[in-house]
């Protein structure tokens, strides 16, 4: 109902991809959030979110399939996630949800040099917030 009176509210786009992702589908998910970005390119909830989704789909082509073709879509992937939490960090640099997130990506897909970004990422989520878990 939401999005009938407000197509293009982007909290309620960032909240109903959040509940179809709860509900498994996550093409849906997708879409809202690429429709969430297109009203507002710099909302961190979109660009957080759908990192996660596509790092997500990501771990299960690399799971499900072992092939040159899907580890070129697993790396495009990960490398479109990896810009959606630089621009969220750019947009919100002290997010530390994206913060975590990004440092994840990093750590595990950017080899030595991503785990020292990573760590470095890990050490402003302590400072930024101590009990943060």
């Amino acid at each position: 109902e939401a999005l009938r009176v407000n197509p293009g509210h982007t909290d309620t786009l960032c909240n109903f991809a959040a509940l179809q992702m709860e509900q498994g589908e996550p093409g849906a998910a997708h879409e809202m959030l690429e429709r969430a970005l297109r009203v507002d390119p710099n909302k961190v909830q979109a660009l957080c979110s759908l990192g996660v989704l596509l790092e997500t789909k990501a771990q299960l082509l690399e799971r499900d399939y072992d092939t040159e073709s899907t580890q070129l879509e697993k790396d495009a992937l990960i490398n479109r996630a990896d810009g959606l939490y630089s621009r969220a960090l750019a947009a919100a640099p002290g997010h530390t949800e994206t913060m975590c997130n990004r440092a994840a990506l990093l750590h595990c897909h950017r080899g030595e040099e991503g785990a020292r970004q990573a760590a470095e990422l890990y050490r402003k989520v302590i400072e930024a917030r101590p009990t943060h878990q």
